[in-house]
């Protein structure tokens, strides 16, 4: 039930990332990205993740 809860926060915290660029111009000073510019942050964001994971799992040591 807990994943559930932090599944939920994470995508109302995506949710309003992109209405706040898309749509918060004169509130937040942004301009609405292109869906090129989009897809390259999605793909910065997706990379990151792995390289992340990749590199957590590299430096943990195995205790056998």
């Amino acid at each position: 039930m807990c994943v559930y809860k932090i599944q939920g926060l994470y995508a109302v915290g995506v949710y309003m990332q992109v209405l706040i660029v898309q749509f918060g111009s004169l509130a937040f000073s942004t301009a609405p990205l292109t869906i090129d510019q989009w897809l390259w942050c999605v793909l910065f964001g997706v990379g990151d993740l792995i390289w992340g994971q990749v590199s957590c799992d590299a430096t943990t040591t195995n205790p056998s």
